[in-house]
């Protein structure tokens, strides 16, 4: 069921949705989804968006929308004047963690365990193990998450 908005508060959506979509063209069923979280809602964006001509691009068949090169020239305009010093590096290292969220992990097949210390509250072993990719390089510090495969190594005792 889609969330009561007003007027503005599905504007402000819809530009904010478009704009994460770098400019390119949507249908209003596409956009009601991202926006309403119900296609059946098209046809209020649509309204909406012709509306404001100021503001979105329609296209002729009336199906899709796309925010003006203006909008998006003097968001992007603002944005930049808003980042200045240590917000600039603020905005980057989110960027660097939005962008770390993105990435899947790494599977490295483990050759030997060696037995694990306690330090603070926590367990602490030293991994060996078999990186066959040169281009690799991780700290000596690397978290990692063991997945012990228990029925692999019983069949091989076997």
């Amino acid at each position: 069921m889609p969330q009561e908005m007003n007027t503005e508060q599905i504007l402000i959506a819809m530009i904010l949705e478009l704009k994460r979509n770098h400019g390119a063209w949507l249908t209003f069923r596409q956009l009601a989804r991202r926006v309403r979280g119900d296609m059946e809602d098209a046809y209020l964006l649509a309204s909406v968006a012709l509306s404001r001509p100021d503001l979105f691009l329609v296209s002729r068949d009336q199906q899709r929308v796309a925010l003006r090169t203006e909008v998006i020239q003097a968001a992007a305009e603002t944005a930049t004047h808003r980042l200045t010093g240590q917000a600039i590096h603020l905005a980057a290292a989110n960027a660097v963690r939005e962008y770390a969220r993105q990435l899947r992990p790494l599977r490295i097949p483990v050759v030997r365990v060696g037995s694990g210390q306690l330090v603070l509250d926590r367990y602490v072993h030293d991994l060996q193990v078999d990186i066959t990719d040169d281009d690799l390089k991780l700290p000596d510090d690397t978290p990692v998450e063991l997945v012990y495969r228990f029925i692999e190594s019983y069949l091989c005792d076997l």
